[in-house]
């Protein structure tokens, strides 16, 4: 249907209206009277116990007009000044609170003068009114091909992953779902138009009822009697006796259509005789007339074709020879023995009455009304044939001689139907072949067949109203006719389908649209229709209608304009709802279930969550809807996408270790490692475990194949179980085999990768750049190589410009040097010693990856609760995070430490929060709106 298809860029290019965009492109900003009331706030603190300290410890560097290293502490004209430069002071805080600075060459402030310069920034210089929370700005975020893919599927009940199709996203923050890197190319438009004709062409759709078919060739027969033989050409020989039967699952109970081809060698006074049998009940007697010693190949052989209920379940299905015969005295050995011989029992049906298949989008949308009638479809074997030449197989009737077929159907109610011939004819003589078609009482008289060929094909279409009860179908040829060679005219039957007319309620209505219209709208924008996008919808609707197009043409359009408009592609559109309060105010209750289904389903809202928020009863719910999503195996997300970013599990399978070196890491060894981090993710996240669980654990996820790589003994199978650790030298994230992979080199591993990883994934505090014209690390290639790796880096340490950043990195990866580029265990490197000690620039020594794991627990636990908080907030916001964000994110850690650091309580204080919650407004105590947005409001 092309000459519809422009139609739906009417809703395409109009769709974003300024109404939508303007919450978007008119928040409010930060109000002055915060930023007044904070300019003097803790300068008595600053004055008293801060500046001694940085006048002490690091004026000689940075103060007086030193400015090493670009940074200067009294660059800023006054403490107004000093207060509103945040960036300059979160990176103080930053290089005090993780020891960086002073060097370690230089005197060093005591722990309390540290806390109390972190403190203060933190309490002062990041602080925010309670009264004047600031939820930051909304991005206008597009989906992703994740969530684009997860949206289609739940709302479409298809899995058919268009977004594949898509250019990679980008990313920014360490994740793909930040508004402000995801543009909308003109090539991703296009995309998006093709992907959303093939959702509308693969969810959209009917069938007919299909027939089932059941094939019982020979050698599916048992033979519990010992009374046959199977032959080399697969067919079994019946040679006394008794039966031979086979087991075959019912999923329904009907009349099927069975066909039973057999054979005999005769012999004695009568023709071989034989039975069938359902369940032990003789349902058919048959003579066979077909003689396996016939000269003539047509004769050896004989199809029997007859009707035979079924029950549901599973049934034995039984073939019984009746008259074994044997004569010793017979000269002639083709006369002397009576057997029978099988060669198959086909069973298809059931021939009664079945509603067709619709897509399961069409039973959401229809609401388990069919859009299709039932139907009963005839071919070939399903008739019954009377006269010469009369004749066929399991999909055709075959008439070359005047004759007719017939067979007896069952109308189930009375009512309007419809009756489709499908019939085709090889023409000769004077005339078209004609064939003559009564329905019971009916007559619908004499019709002649107008194509040429049995290769071609035409329908007829008769719609009789007809009675509850049993009609006979028969179709006669009534004009046989031969004039030779190539002069034959014979007429075929193709299929016989009599079909209910279907619920008159749905089918090719423009109410019935108008009402799909309203339910489809509000699922693929995640809100009801507002009222001018419904008017554009059911003006292409009415175009459809108006150039002869149905329903189904209508509703494949709309779905396409839908899933082309901005406010699909689009996360925005977040309205203020309740009163404007000190600027802000709640989300719509809309918008809030789409950032929670987004957040921990990457996927929009399911039914129940737009219920509630039509009901405005989403927020008041909130806990409990939270623990439901969780429990749901959407839920999985969280691990494949959020975690498979924090922890960088996405970039295992492009690691490629060398292969001479580590042989053993082919076999995909690498898809076990990262199934295990993301199993044991989703076990803490579902379990509500403590998140501290991530450091150190005496648990894993293993199957067999992983566990045999890790050594671990007794672990059977190819499934993913929990697995205890006890006695071995893992636990915790930091010990398995996807994070220690990543974090090598392809042919060793890399303390300052490894130290990297935990700083900034694991405590949040990456390192800072490297220093320009430092030399790298030597490889040594083509050199023999001395030493333990560690051993070869403290001659890069030695290096002045150097020695800061690796007393920063290095101790935590060489905390892990005992797992090798793989992660396996060893206890040498180059045939020497491990030295795994280390210490941390706070103090903490350790030896190896257990204790470092230990000091992480113990003295770290604050610093990765807020890395995970942080990380987690940036994913559920699309939106790296801001200074006024820091105070909400020290409120979560601090409910965490106070509930034990369970997962989904912080997931819970995410959802929670202001940025989550609110969005900027204008406007002090206005009363912005009830709810989320008007329009039409679907059912």
């Amino acid at each position: 249907m092309p000459k519809f298809r422009s139609i739906s860029l009417l809703l395409v290019t109009a769709s974003l209206s300024p109404a939508w965009c303007a919450p978007l492109m008119a928040q409010a900003q930060p109000q002055a009277q915060v930023a007044q009331a904070q300019s003097e706030r803790g300068k008595e603190t600053f004055d008293k116990k801060v500046m001694p300290v940085l006048q002490q410890y690091c004026w000689d560097c940075h103060g007086d007009g030193m400015d090493k290293g670009n940074f200067a502490l009294d660059k800023h004209a006054d403490y107004k000044a000093m207060m509103a430069d945040k960036k300059f002071w979160d990176n103080v805080r930053e290089h005090v609170d993780t020891h960086v600075m002073p060097p370690e060459n230089k005197d060093q402030p005591t722990n309390e003068e540290r806390d109390a310069i972190t403190k203060w920034i933190e309490d002062d210089v990041f602080w925010v009114d309670p009264k004047r929370p600031d939820p930051g700005h909304i991005t206008l975020r597009r989906l992703n091909r994740v969530e684009y893919n997860n949206t289609i599927r739940d709302i479409f009940r298809v899995d058919s992953r268009p977004a594949t199709a898509f250019p990679p996203d980008d990313t920014g923050y360490g994740y793909d779902n930040i508004g402000d890197v995801l543009s909308l190319s003109p090539l991703l438009m296009e995309k998006y138009m093709k992907a959303a004709r093939k959702v509308a062409e693969d969810s959209i759709w009917t069938k007919p009822p299909t027939r089932l078919v059941r094939e019982l060739g020979a050698g599916k027969f048992d033979d519990p009697n010992e009374i046959s033989d199977r032959l080399e050409d697969q067919t079994r020989s019946i040679f006394s006796n008794g039966d031979i039967e086979a087991r075959v699952e019912m999923p329904t109970a009907g009349v099927f259509r069975a066909s039973l081809t057999v054979s005999a060698t005769q012999a004695g006074p009568e023709k071989a005789k034989l039975a069938v049998l359902v369940d032990g009940k003789e349902l058919r007697q048959l003579e066979v007339s077909a003689d396996l010693n016939d000269a003539s190949d047509s004769k050896k052989w004989q199809t029997f074709h007859f009707d035979l209920p079924m029950e549901k379940g599973q049934r034995k299905v039984a073939v019984r020879f009746l008259n074994d015969y044997f004569d010793e005295k017979e000269q002639d050995p083709k006369r002397k023995d009576r057997n029978v011989f099988l060669d198959s029992l086909d069973l298809r049906g059931p021939i009664r009455f079945q509603s067709g298949e619709q897509s399961k989008f069409l039973d959401w949308l229809c609401e388990g009304q069919r859009l299709q009638g039932r139907s009963l479809s005839l071919r070939g074997t399903d008739f019954d044939a009377s006269g010469p030449g009369v004749g066929g197989d399991s999909s055709t009737v075959y008439l070359s001689g005047n004759g007719y077929v017939h067979r007896a159907v069952e109308i189930p109610e009375d009512g309007k139907y419809k009756v489709r011939l499908r019939v085709s004819a090889n023409q000769a003589g004077p005339e078209k072949a004609k064939l003559k078609v009564n329905l019971g009482e009916m007559d619908f008289g004499v019709r002649e067949i107008a194509v040429k060929s049995i290769d071609d094909s035409e329908e007829w279409v008769f719609e009789p109203v007809l009675k509850k009860g049993t009609h006979e179908l028969r179709i006669e040829f009534l004009n046989d006719f031969y004039g030779g060679a190539g002069q034959d005219r014979n007429a075929v039957v193709q299929e016989v389908v009599v079909e209910t007319t279907g619920d008159k309620k749905l089918l090719a209505n423009r109410e019935t649209v108008r009402k799909w219209i309203d339910m489809l709208g509000f699922r693929i924008f995640r809100r009801p229709l507002e009222q001018v996008d419904a008017d554009k919808l059911n003006t292409m609707t009415d175009m459809v209608f108006a150039d002869g197009g149905s329903a189904m043409d209508a509703l494949k359009l709309v779905t396409e304009a839908l899933l082309c408009s901005p406010k699909f592609l689009f996360r925005g559109g977040a309205e203020p709802m309740g009163v404007a309060e000190n600027g802000s105010a709640p989300v719509d209750e809309f918008t809030l279930a789409s950032r929670l289904s987004y957040f921990l389903w990457s996927s929009c809202p399911d039914e129940e969550l737009l219920k509630l928020a039509s009901a405005g009863e989403l927020r008041k719910n909130l806990p409990a809807q939270v623990t439901r999503m969780i429990g749901d195996w959407k839920a999985y997300s969280m691990a494949e996408n959020f975690a498979g970013q924090w922890l960088q599990l996405r970039n295992i399978d492009l690691v490629a270790p060398n292969r001479r070196l580590f042989p053993e890491f082919e076999g995909g060894i690498g898809g076990e490692m990262k199934r295990e981090s993301l199993t044991y993710f989703d076990h803490i996240f579902r379990e509500n475990r403590s998140v501290l669980e991530f450091l150190d654990s005496d648990y894993t996820f293993l199957n067999e194949k992983l566990a045999r790589f890790y050594g671990i003994q007794g672990v059977k199978g190819k499934e993913f179980r929990k697995v205890s650790l006890e006695g071995t030298p893992r636990g915790g994230i930091l010990t398995h085999g996807s994070v220690l992979t990543l974090t090598s080199h392809p042919n060793r591993t890399s303390p300052v990768k490894r130290g990297q990883f935990v700083l900034e994934n694991i405590l949040g505090t990456p390192p800072p750049p490297a220093p320009q014209n430092v030399p790298a690390f030597g490889e040594d290639r083509g050199r023999k190589v001395e030493g333990t790796l560690r051993q070869r880096f403290e001659a890069h340490r030695a290096n002045p410009s150097c020695a800061s950043c690796h007393a920063f990195l290095d101790p935590m990866g060489f905390a892990l040097e005992n797992y090798d580029a793989i992660g396996r265990w060893r206890d040498t490197d180059n045939r020497q010693p491990i030295d795994a000690t280390g210490k941390l620039l706070t103090g903490q020594a350790f030896n190896g990856a257990k204790e470092l794991r230990k000091v992480l627990v113990e003295a770290r636990k604050n610093e990765f609760t807020k890395c995970l908080t942080e990380n987690m907030l940036t994913y559920a916001l699309g939106r790296g995070l801001d200074y006024p964000d820091k105070p909400f994110v020290k409120e979560m850690v601090k409910n965490s430490a106070a509930s034990g650091y369970k997962f989904q309580d912080i997931v819970l204080g995410v959802i929670q929060s202001p940025p989550f919650q609110r969005m900027r407004v204008g406007g002090e105590g206005k009363k912005v709106a009830e709810g989320g947005t008007g329009g039409t409001v679907a059912k």
